[in-house]
């Protein structure tokens, strides 16, 4: 069905004199426009892993997921797991989740980590990350997540003196702090990293430790029952976020 705007403006341009400019306003369903056209943009210009999802789940399910569990689902874990993770019922469900396909999703952060290698803005980091994944690899999954939690500090440390006021509100977190509307804001491509480091500055308080990754809590708060397989896992793909976004240049400091 042809838009019925475009063909009154295609009209319009071809003879501007006696062109019926009442046309231009004719109704048309708005929501309809931007539903349709804004999901293909997107998809099209998709993470590469979420792009076999095309169909399979709906793209406000991921950014659900993404901001209020800070699960990081790019540019990592593959597609099947990505897919595994958004039909799981709840938290806990996809949490048992990575603790059954932890090694695939460690192959796949280890990816990622060896593609940039070269990068000069996120490149200088990667040994480090691949020693926290043969760590992993070899079982030593508290040494994998103390190994992150401890390379994510240095590197937002670094970052900090180019921070802009939506990486403030993410890093900067206040305990009891609500999700912070300046990051629904984000581009994408800085959503889903900004959501998770939001998630992992969560700070936990004797008694009542976080069931999930944070770098707060992995550095202060060390115990058996934060770190675990699940955390270790999600503080791996977090890495992975961080990195691959830091490769862009978009902090030019970094």
């Amino acid at each position: 069905m042809t838009d019925p705007v475009a063909a009154a403006v295609s009209a319009a341009v071809r003879n501007v004199g006696n062109a019926d400019w009442s046309s231009l306003i004719q109704p048309f369903d708005v929501s309809r426009f931007f539903s349709l056209n804004f999901k293909d943009i997107w998809w099209t210009s998709a993470p590469e892993n979420l792009r076999p999802l095309r169909g399979k789940v709906e793209l406000f399910a991921i950014y659900d997921i993404i901001g209020s569990e800070g699960l990081p689902l790019v540019p990592c874990p593959r597609p099947d797991v990505v897919l595994e993770l958004m039909e799981a019922t709840d938290t806990r469900a996809r949490r048992a989740v990575l603790e059954q396909r932890a090694p695939e999703v460690g192959e796949d952060c280890d990816d990622v980590f060896v593609g940039l290698q070269d990068s000069p803005h996120a490149g200088r980091y990667v040994a480090f990350a691949r020693d926290a994944v043969v760590a992993f690899r070899s079982g030593a999954h508290s040494s994998a997540q103390a190994m992150v939690s401890a390379l994510t500090t240095t590197i937002l440390d670094e970052m900090k003196k180019s921070f802009d006021a939506v990486w403030r509100a993410a890093r900067y977190r206040g305990e009891g702090d609500d999700f912070p509307e300046i990051l629904d804001e984000a581009p994408p491509y800085e959503y889903w990293v900004l959501a998770p480091l939001w998630h992992a500055y969560e700070k936990a308080v004797a008694g009542d430790l976080v069931d999930k990754w944070g770098r707060h809590s992995s550095i202060h708060k060390v115990s058996d029952v934060h770190y675990n397989v699940a955390n270790s896992v999600v503080s791996l793909m977090f890495l992975a976020a961080l990195l691959d976004f830091i490769a862009l240049g978009s902090f030019a400091d970094v």
